[in-house]
């Protein structure tokens, strides 16, 4: 099919999808997900605005493609034709990563899809024949475009686009384009549309990607349920030494040995107190949420690694107090263990939410 009637046949496909809309109200409910992950309620003016970006943008596809042929002719016109077909390709595949049936949404992937890649080839240009493809940087437009897609969504668009840019096929025409030079001619899209990249990149970032406020609630997800336990068990750990007779009321303590429990003691109790304190109270995406998500990986890999070098150091039992034992392990030990290991899945699932929001 030539790359003209692709275009006509994007063309329809966003008409019927406008007219679907209507009912289907698609970017809508995708908007008001997204601010609800960041602790937000849009206003309806927020949810109009989100409705004109979505619309411009995959309406515009057709458009840039099309400037990109007019501009280019002579040698690198077929080379041009071809990367373009490369670029609507994924509108008619089946396996979309949201169904074109689902409205102006449905077709906010293949968009993205099309004008990443062309994106892609005019950064490569550029570097290889020092020509890009397009004046405008539509990395200003695609970025926010990011936010609407969860990221599994965003990563599986992304690894697409990354793999038909590595085909063979696409760097031998490619090449070719660039050995074309002087054929090869800049395009500019921005004449005429009424909305710029850079006024739809401050509209997204303004209602749906700037961080929430201190005060907007935070959902509890797996990850912050598990970063909370954490802490509470580092809270919980302390208790241990104090009120067992295998620490600080033992008299095979010497007694700098006991100031050193107490230190401890001392630190873990602070630390969870802390971590807890942050993770009910001030848990927005942040520097600080991030480190404080993995301390408790770092106390019991400490506590851990401790264990072993003692274990190895010393001939006889290292820790005689740990009569209870499965399969030669010690119930304490075990206790250690699944501590890190819930800590590890709390923190790492944490750090998946907050990019998300955030």
């Amino acid at each position: 099919m030539p790359i003209h009637d692709d275009l006509r046949l994007i063309t329809r496909q966003f008409e019927a999808a406008l007219a679907h809309e209507k009912e289907a109200r698609s970017v809508e409910a995708r908007v008001r997900a997204v601010a609800r992950d960041q602790g937000r309620q849009p206003s309806t003016e927020d949810i109009d605005e989100a409705f004109v970006f979505v619309r411009d943008y995959i309406e515009r596809v057709p458009q840039i493609i099309q400037a990109a042929l007019d501009t280019t002719e002579g040698e690198g016109e077929v080379q041009l034709r071809a990367l373009m077909k490369v670029a609507v390709a994924y509108w008619v595949r089946e396996d979309d990563v949201i169904p074109d049936s689902a409205g102006l949404l449905g077709l906010l992937d293949d968009a993205y899809f099309t004008l990443r890649l062309l994106a892609e080839l005019s950064d490569r240009l550029l570097t290889e024949v020092g020509v890009p493809l397009f004046e405008e940087d539509l990395a200003v437009a695609n970025d926010p475009v990011r936010y609407l897609f969860t990221s599994e969504e965003a990563e599986t668009l992304d690894d697409l686009v990354a793999a038909a840019i590595s085909e063979p096929s696409v760097e031998r025409l490619l090449l070719e384009l660039g050995q074309a030079g002087p054929e090869v001619r800049t395009s500019s899209v921005g004449a005429g549309d009424p909305r710029s990249a850079t006024r739809t990149l401050e509209l997204v970032r303004e209602n749906f990607t700037r961080p929430p406020s201190p005060t907007a609630p935070v959902p509890w997800k797996a990850g912050r349920v598990l970063v909370a336990l954490g802490y509470l068990g580092i809270l919980a750990f302390p208790l241990g030494y104090w009120f067992d007779a295998h620490h600080f009321g033992s008299d095979q303590w010497f007694i700098h040995a006991k100031f050193h429990i107490l230190w401890k003691t001392m630190l873990m109790t602070l630390a969870g107190a802390t971590g807890f304190w942050l993770v009910v109270k001030r848990w927005q995406p942040s520097t600080a949420r991030t480190l404080a998500a993995w301390v408790p990986v770092v106390v019991w890999t400490t506590h851990t690694v401790a264990h072993v070098i003692m274990a190895l150091a010393f001939e006889e039992d290292a820790f005689p107090h740990h009569d209870v034992r499965y399969f030669g392990v010690s119930a304490a030990d075990v206790s250690i263990l699944v501590n890190l290991l819930l800590a590890t899945i709390g923190a790492t699932l944490d750090g998946r939410a907050a990019r998300r929001r955030g």
